[in-house]
């Protein structure tokens, strides 16, 4: 018995060539997506660091000194300030309130006036956080030390510790 061409359906080694194609093409297009992912939330990131350190800066031209205001206890001031990844951030310096969920990083800022005069911001995703952006053990951590570049400690990629750079 013919059958008509027009009813003639899939053979089971055209399936597999399509399903293998698609298998190549999706395994060259998901690194590069995720590689573009990270990227755009790491530019996010370091853009939020430099508000953050902007707002400092404005905090402390109106307060005459950094937030959060520190308890003297002689030389060795030390104070900090916390905003989670899935909290609303308060900025002091503008007196605004960022909405929870702008951003997958963790912000710390702390102050140890007896070393450096200015903040240092960390910005941090971690498993522990629950906001680690690609699901591994290592820490994705940035550091931000005034008007400087944020820099690179733990790089979240590739796994491994950078030497940081001189300001």
């Amino acid at each position: 018995m013919m059958i008509p061409h027009g009813n003639r359906g899939l053979t089971f080694v055209e399936l597999f060539v399509v399903l293998a194609l698609l298998a190549l093409v999706s395994s060259l297009a998901v690194p590069a997506y995720r590689s573009a992912i990270f990227a755009v939330e790491r530019a996010r990131m370091q853009s939020q660091m430099k508000m953050l350190m902007n707002d400092e800066s404005l905090y402390e031209r109106d307060h005459g000194t950094f937030y959060p205001e520190l308890p003297h206890f002689g030389s060795r001031a030390l104070a900090w300030a916390t905003f989670a990844h899935d909290e609303p951030m308060f900025l002091a310096g503008q007196n605004v309130t960022l909405p929870a969920g702008n951003r997958k990083y963790t912000f710390s800022v702390f102050r140890l006036e007896s070393h450096f005069h200015e903040p240092i911001i960390f910005a941090c995703a971690h498993p522990f956080l629950a906001n680690d952006l690609d699901g591994d053990d290592w820490p994705d951590l940035w550091v931000k030390i005034g008007q400087g570049p944020a820099q690179l400690y733990i790089d979240d990629l590739t796994d491994t510790v950078k030497a940081p750079r001189g300001e």
